[in-house]
C-alpha cells in the first residue's frame, strides 16, 4: 500500500459553509508537515462516490506513463462531434486540443480518447496498484469516472494527492512534476494553489468536487471538498461553492491567502 497510515485527526465544525451555499458535503484537509487530518464530517470522508473530473489527474499521470498521449503539449484532432455537459454546449471543447488545454477545461472527449487507448484492464491495473478508489469497472462507457459504480472517498483523494506531491507513486519524476504543473490554479510569491474540480450527475444527484493543495512557505495543505445537492433543486451557486466553501474554510482557519481571482 502506498499510503501511510495518518498520525493524528480532528474533527472540525465547518457546516455553516455548505449550509450558506444550500448544499450537502464535507471538506478533508491533511497537513503535510505535520500528519494532521481534519474532517468537517469523518463519515462522510470515508464515503466513495465517483470522481467526476477529478480522476483528469491520475488520467493525466496514467497517459504519459503508458503513451498514451507523447506529452502534455500532443495535440488531439476534434472529430467535429459537439460535446456537451448534460444538454449544455461547452465551446472549449469542440476544438482540436492537447492535454494542457484538455486539463484546465476538463474536455471529457480527449480524456474518453485516452481511456480507449489504454484499455480496462490496464485501468484495473493500475487503480489497484496505486490504491485509488474501489475497483468497480463495470460502467462499459469509456468514461467510467462519470458514470456507474466506481467511486473513491474524500480521505482517498487525499492520499492520493500526498503521493502525487510526494513525487512517491510508481511514475517517473517527470510524469509527477507534468501533472502538478498542470493542477496549478493560482500562484504568488507566497503561496501557491493547485487543484482539479469535477462535477457529475448520479443517483438523482449533483455531485460537485474540489481537491488539490495549498502550498506556502512554511506548510502545506491537501484538501477533498465534495457538495452535493438534489438533482431537482435549483442553486445556480453549485459550481462556485466547489471552491468558495473551500476558500472560506481555509481562511477560516488562516490559511488561504484572501483572494478571489482564482474563482471560475
Amino acid at each position: 500500500m502506498l499510503f501511510s497510515t495518518p498520525k493524528m485527526f480532528a474533527q472540525a465544525d465547518m457546516k455553516q459553509f455548505f449550509e450558506t451555499c444550500k448544499v450537502n458535503g464535507s471538506i478533508t484537509l491533511h497537513h503535510l508537515e505535520t500528519g494532521l487530518w481534519i474532517f468537517s464530517d469523518s463519515t462522510d470522508a470515508l464515503m466513495p462516490s465517483l470522481p467526476a473530473s477529478t480522476f483528469k489527474i491520475f488520467n493525466s499521470a496514467l497517459a504519459l506513463e503508458l503513451n498514451a498521449v507523447k506529452n502534455k503539449n500532443e495535440v488531439f484532432e476534434w472529430d467535429g462531434y459537439e460535446n456537451t455537459f448534460f444538454g449544455q454546449r461547452i465551446d472549449s471543447w469542440n476544438e482540436d486540443i492537447h492535454m494542457k488545454r484538455a486539463f484546465q477545461v476538463s474536455a471529457v472527449w480527449f480524456y474518453k480518447k485516452l481511456a480507449q487507448q489504454i484499455g480496462r484492464e490496464e485501468y484495473r491495473y493500475w487503480l489497484d496498484r496505486i490504491g485509488y478508489g474501489n475497483g468497480n469497472l463495470e460502467e462499459t462507457g469509456a468514461d467510467f469516472w462519470n458514470f456507474g459504480g466506481f467511486g473513491i472517498s474524500p480521505k482517498n483523494q487525499v492520499r492520493f494527492l500526498k503521493a502525487l506531491y510526494k513525487e512517491e507513486l510508481p511514475f517517473s519524476a517527470d510524469i509527477h512534476q507534468t501533472v502538478k504543473k498542470l493542477m496549478i490554479d493560482e500562484e504568488s510569491e507566497s503561496y501557491k494553489i493547485s487543484g482539479k474540480t469535477g462535477w457529475t450527475k448520479t443517483d438523482e444527484r449533483d455531485i460537485g468536487w474540489w481537491i488539490g493543495f495549498v502550498e506556502k512557505k512554511e506548510d502545506t495543505w491537501l484538501f477533498a471538498t465534495r457538495i452535493s445537492k438534489d438533482i431537482t433543486s435549483d442553486n445556480p451557486d453549485f459550481s462556485a461553492c466547489r471552491k468558495s466553501i473551500t476558500e472560506s474554510i481555509f481562511r477560516d482557519l488562516e490559511n488561504l491567502p484572501d483572494t478571489t481571482r482564482y474563482r471560475r
